[in-house]
Formats: C-alpha cells, structure tokens, sequence
C-alpha cells in the first residue's frame, strides 16, 4: 500500500439479520517539531476501527489485524476497540498514551521501515527515512463478533 496521508477501506459484515458497515481507517502521522513546524523523524501509521451502526448491536471479542511487508516480514496485531464514527481521529491521537492504546494502534514508521529492508527484499529500492509514500504492506483483518 503507498498513501499520502490517509486510506479507508469500507467493508460489510453481512449475517443472516443484517448487514453492518464498518471502515478500516489507516493515517500517516507526521509529527511536527513544536517550534519550527518541520516535519521530525519518527513518523508513525495508526489503525482505527470504525462502525457506522449502533454499539449494542454487535459485540465484538477479539479482533486482530496482520500487516505483511516484503516476502518474510510481517506482525499481529490486536485491535483495542471499535469507535464510533462520530469520534474525531484527531482527538484520539491526542489523548494521554494510556487512553489511546484502548481505542488505535499505533506502529512507528521506522519498525515498518525495518521489516521492509530484510534481505529477502534487498533487491527492492529501499525506503529512504524521509519517504513514507513507498511503503508497501497487505493488511487483513479477523473479527471476532456475535450479534445481540
């Protein structure tokens, strides 16, 4: 996947009631040294499950989603939450550590980085520190839910 800024993919869990609407939304954050405004180093990706349908309609357990980078590189990771999509990605991002890890997930860009530059793919361009456009990973989501 390469992206700017900002990728959703929408996607339809369907049972035998209904269906429910729901959006992986993936953001490129590029933090900002407070007194220049440039651009720092240690960019970072973070996940947000959304719903577009009512909490008490599913509840949902685990939820986990993989991320594979190059032919070797890949991790699991455990979705803390699915957040209405009325919440603002941007208030999320600003709360205290603690409360954040409850609702995204956050992976900084030099880990990815990492995982891309294994010498099974060493044949690849590499990614230069300041280009997170280039980043290529599959992404694939296992949701564990049960309607109510």
């Amino acid at each position: 996947m390469g992206f700017n800024k900002n990728s959703y993919f929408f996607f339809t869990i369907t049972t035998e009631k209904k269906s429910y609407n729901m959006c992986l939304h993936i953001t490129k954050e590029m933090p900002r040294d407070s007194t220049a405004g440039d651009i720092v180093e240690n960019p970072s990706i973070s996940f947000v499950l959304r719903r577009f349908f009512p909490e008490l309609e599913i509840s949902f357990g685990t939820i986990l989603l993989s991320l594979e980078l190059g032919s070797v590189c890949g991790m699991l990771l455990r979705i803390p939450a699915v957040v209405s999509s009325y919440e603002d990605t941007t208030m999320l991002k600003d709360m205290a550590l603690h409360d954040r890890c409850q609702k995204i997930v956050q992976v900084p860009f030099s880990l990815l980085r990492q995982m891309m530059a294994s010498p099974e793919t060493s044949r690849e361009t590499p990614i230069a520190s300041d280009d997170t456009s280039k980043l290529k990973m599959a992404i694939s989501l296992q949701i564990y839910f049960s309607e109510t």
